[in-house]
């Protein structure tokens, strides 16, 4: 409720201008999604929202224009989606106990362009510009090799994946 009322306050007399300092963290889902059309409407009616937050998801909705600070400088500045490109593309996710089988048939198989394998326990994530395109070759190629496959999935970047891309965290 004190978000909550933090907000009603900043926002009751219509600036032009607003700082949000991490305004939804320790909401619930509800609040929070309640909180972010508020944002977007005030942002749409021609207020200026200036936004800190560690939520990325709620960069990307919110906001139009970006500024990744690391080590208090700022490091990338874009549109969402601009970021977003610079991922170098959409993130295939393989997980499998075969996790080494399955990096090594993806270097081997020359099937992805510019690619990106990154691993993590058992699970690969191969970021390419031609997912989509070669994905059944892929996995035709896991089971060829007798490569048990417990998940697949295939989506494009998120900002969280441009932070980590560009922090090399």
């Amino acid at each position: 409720m004190r978000k909550r009322l933090d907000a009603a306050t900043a926002l009751v007399h219509q600036p032009k201008l607003v700082f949000l300092d991490e305004p939804t963290t320790g909401l619930d889902p509800a609040a929070r999604n309640q909180l972010w059309e508020h944002f977007k409407a005030i942002s749409d009616h021609g207020t200026s929202v200036f936004l800190t937050t560690q939520y990325l998801d709620e960069a990307d909705f919110l906001c139009e224009d970006i500024g990744v600070i690391e080590n208090g400088k700022i490091i990338a500045r874009d549109s969402p989606q601009g970021l977003k490109e610079r991922v170098g593309g959409d993130i295939i996710t393989v997980q499998t106990p075969h996790v080494d089988d399955a990096q090594s048939i993806a270097e081997e198989a020359a099937l992805f362009e510019n690619h990106q394998i990154t691993r993590h326990s058992e699970e690969l994530s191969i970021t390419t510009q031609n997912a989509s395109e070669r994905l059944a070759d892929y996995l035709i190629a896991l089971k060829d090799n007798d490569v048990d496959i417990t998940s697949v999935n295939i989506r494009g970047p998120t900002l969280d994946d441009v932070f980590l891309s560009i922090t090399d965290s």
